[in-house]
């Protein structure tokens, strides 16, 4: 998103942005976090004696991946954006791309661990099968051969 800053020259002086912004997808860690539909964007920029004060709300929808049964799904999103960009460290006023403090934003919301449902079973450790579908008859109880003598030990 490329904003105009320089119409606001008094501290004090203050301008509103609404946007709707057509990204398709994020990097992050080395993959691509898709999004779909548009993102959008209400902003308020406050000037104040050395920086722009940024403060408003962005909503989308991420699709991400299940971590326990890779499942593609919809993630809505309501980020709180809360920055400041420092009038020295802006080059030219008048193109200002905010898109970076977005993604930033965007990558804090999302996840550690991405789950489509709470009580999502996963998938079988063995055999593969999606637990959410259906169970397997795969044996689920391995013993690790290090503490297998133990075992004989309980039977005594």
């Amino acid at each position: 998103m490329i904003v105009d800053f320089s119409d606001l020259k008094e501290v004090g002086s203050k301008k509103k942005y609404t946007a709707e912004l057509d990204v398709d997808h994020i990097d992050f860690r080395n993959r691509e976090i898709e999004i779909d539909g548009p993102l959008t964007v209400e902003l308020d920029v406050l000037k104040t004696e050395r920086s722009f004060v940024l403060s408003g709300e962005l909503e989308g929808v991420l699709i991400l991946q299940c971590s326990r049964c890779l499942k593609y799904f919809e993630h809505p999103i309501e980020v709180e954006i809360s920055d400041e960009l420092s009038i020295e460290d802006i080059e030219d006023l008048h193109n200002i791309d905010l898109f970076p403090i977005f993604e930033r934003d965007i990558i804090l919301e999302i996840p550690i661990k991405p789950l489509h449902d709470e009580d999502c079973k996963g998938l079988c450790p063995i055999c593969g099968q999606d637990l959410n579908k259906e169970e397997c008859d795969c044996e689920k109880e391995s013993i690790d051969p290090r503490l297998e003598k133990l075992k004989e030990f309980k039977q005594k």
